[in-house]
This record gives structure tokens, C-alpha cells and sequence, in this order.
């Protein structure tokens, strides 16, 4: 592991530095207090530069619109109504119905109780494969060097 101030290789210490915690070096610990000291580095079976879990996002379903508006005229709700079960204006109800705005999750969610549907979906973001090399993380004393020159 490096040190993320310097740079350096070896092992590492868990320090406090200006409210932030950082693994450094012996020689970067001295600019903030050692929480722990001494992480030695471990051997992985992943690269480190990998996510190791798939990210999961959160996605409306494509045709939610319809969906909606379907679903809340086939239980004989009208716009007003849904609007005041669901806690929200007419105005933002006819837009979301119309497709002309985005809903947001916490929206989706209070129409999906109400009505019984789905419309929230996850998805898993790709994997970000980071190449091991100089350039592939910059450390605070990378961008100090870059500023003294």
C-alpha cells in the first residue's frame, strides 16, 4: 500500500490529519495524531484498484409514465386525489404522468405504495477497471510537487 501523502511504499499508520483519516507513512504521521499504527500490507486476490462489489443503482423503469397513469385510472383515482394521497401537487402529478418530469426515487417510492406497483428497479454499475501506475492515483505530495515546479 502507499502512503496518501507522499506516496511511499511500506507500512502504514491510520493517522487523524486535519480532520481527515489517512494511511501515511512514519514520516507523514508526524502532521497529524496515530490512530493505529503499523498496517501491514496484505496480499489480495483482488487488484485494490477494483471494485470488489458491483455497485447497485437505483432506475426508474423506462415506461413509468403510462404505468401510472394506467394503474391510478383503473382504481378510479383521479389526478386531485392520487396528488393528496401521495403528498404532492396536481401540477407534479399531470407532469409525471405526462413525461414531462424526471420523478425522482423518493417520489417513486410514495407512488408505488399507494398504487401497488413497480417502478423502481436496481442496476448494477460495471466494474471500473483502474490501471496500476504512476498516474493511475495521485497522492497529496504528487500535487505538491506539481505546484513547486
Amino acid at each position: 500500500m502507499r502512503c496518501e501523502m507522499c506516496g511511499r511504499e511500506g507500512n502504514l499508520n491510520k493517522a487523524d490529519i486535519e480532520g481527515s483519516v489517512l494511511s501515511v507513512c512514519e514520516g507523514c504521521s508526524s502532521f497529524g495524531t496515530v490512530i493505529s499504527s503499523k498496517l501491514a500490507l496484505r496480499q489480495r486476490s483482488i487488484s485494490p484498484y477494483r471494485l470488489q462489489e458491483p455497485e447497485k443503482l437505483l432506475a426508474l423503469i423506462p415506461n413509468y409514465p403510462s404505468l401510472i397513469r394506467q394503474k391510478r385510472e383503473a382504481i378510479s383515482l383521479t389526478q386531485e386525489e392520487f396528488a393528496k394521497k401521495i403528498g404532492e401537487k396536481i401540477s407534479l402529478v399531470h407532469k409525471i404522468e405526462t413525461g414531462a418530469f424526471d420523478a425522482n426515487i423518493a417520489i417513486a417510492k410514495k407512488i408505488e405504495r399507494v398504487l401497488g406497483i413497480k417502478l423502481v428497479q436496481e442496476q448494477s454499475v460495471p466494474d471500473a477497471h483502474v490501471q496500476k501506475g504512476p498516474s493511475a492515483a495521485y497522492t497529496i505530495g504528487d500535487i505538491l510537487r506539481a505546484k513547486s515546479k
